[in-house]
């Protein structure tokens, strides 16, 4: 009974969670991902790095919950109501701002970039400089706090002084937390010089992120080869649903595609989808037979979800023959699949990593 429930509910959960199940009992239980994990600032750095556009918008919105939750609390202490701002504080942030994102960073980056051009593994250590030290999100988080305070600095006389003081709080709370990045920024950047501390932290970046990437890369692959056998996708009738991975040893006619764009990876499957697609093409079949006085066979549907779209703006999610699909078979299978770009993964192969580690020994200095 409780494997029957066990494998209903495997049925109705994402691909999503099929493959972090395997990385939580595999790669998250190995002695040296445990020994050599990022610490919580900086698996969150990481992230900042990998998806800077929507932590930016976090940040201004937590920076804006804070000096909104400060200016409540301020109507009880009216010492600090009756306090004015200098009006040249903006001026003052902007100089600090600009002088962060339009001299500091440039040069810090120049500087690192030219230390390593003649290394190799240029590439990881690259990568990993960028993630690690989170200039991207530094840098962006600076230039759109300048472009603000610029803002702010024409328009701000003619704001009322409520949302000018809540605006002017918001300001310096994002430009406080700008600071502790450029600390942040200046700290590994001197770590990543010292070649004691560059081997550990490359070390820690291929194993929290090269080869985490790499693992749920290649069991996503095999979920997708083998759907059926790994009870994801149930086979209703054996002559409606081809149970084979080689689509070639049955010869279909037709197919569902869907335009995904080009250069996209799969981001997730609805499992519970296909199933019902599936189960109402099968029952839609058997309807059909039933009221037919012909006998039915070579009714095939094959499903075969690609990992990745390459060049291609369409991709074949299924094929058929021997009938035709139901419209609302067809739209639950398009509607299954979720591709997206590759954003928030590293794109720096294991082989590439390794040459990080090896190139000190096959070309020492």
């Amino acid at each position: 009974m409780l494997e029957k429930i066990v494998s209903f509910l495997n049925k109705l959960r994402p691909l999503s969670y099929h493959v972090d199940k395997e990385l939580k009992e595999t790669l998250f239980k190995n002695e040296a991902y445990l020994d050599n994990r990022s610490s919580f600032l900086e698996a969150s750095i990481i992230s900042w790095s990998n998806s800077y556009k929507k932590y930016l918008f976090l940040l201004v919105a937590l920076c804006f919950a804070i000096s909104m939750n400060v200016y409540l609390w301020l109507k009880y202490f009216p010492a600090f109501t009756q306090a004015t701002l200098d009006p040249n504080w903006l001026g003052i942030l902007l100089t600090g701002q600009i002088t962060i994102i339009g001299l500091i960073y440039p040069l810090v980056i120049s500087l690192v970039s030219i230390l390593f051009q003649d290394k190799a593994g240029k590439k990881v250590i690259f990568s990993l400089y960028q993630k690690f030290s989170g200039f991207m999100f530094a840098g962006l988080s600076g230039l759109s706090l300048a472009i603000i305070l610029a803002s702010s600095l024409i328009f701000n006389q003619s704001l009322i002084p409520e949302f000018r003081l809540l605006l002017s709080m918001t300001l310096i709370f994002w430009f406080t937390f700008n600071l502790f990045l450029t600390v942040w920024f200046f700290v590994k950047t001197l770590s990543i010089l010292d070649e004691n501390k560059k081997d550990e932290f490359i070390f820690r970046f291929v194993t929290n992120e090269v080869c985490k990437s790499d693992l749920k890369q290649r069991i996503r692959k095999l979920y997708l080869e083998n759907l059926y056998q790994n009870g994801l996708l149930k086979a209703i009738d054996i002559n409606v649903l081809d149970l084979s991975n080689n689509s070639m040893l049955n010869q279909y006619d037709k197919e569902i595609g869907y335009i995904t764009g080009k250069d996209k990876e799969l981001y997730n499957v609805s499992l519970w989808k296909l199933n019902l697609a599936i189960l109402l093409q099968s029952k839609i079949l058997k309807c059909s037979t039933n009221k037919s006085s012909k006998e039915s066979v070579n009714f095939k549907l094959y499903v075969s979800i690609p990992a990745f779209t390459g060049r291609d703006k369409k991709v074949t999610l299924a094929k058929y023959s021997g009938f035709d699909v139901n419209p609302l078979v067809s739209f639950l299978i398009k509607n299954s699949v979720k591709y997206d770009k590759k954003s928030n993964k590293t794109d720096i192969s294991i082989s590439s990593a390794l040459e990080a580690f090896t190139s000190p020994i096959v070309n020492p200095q």
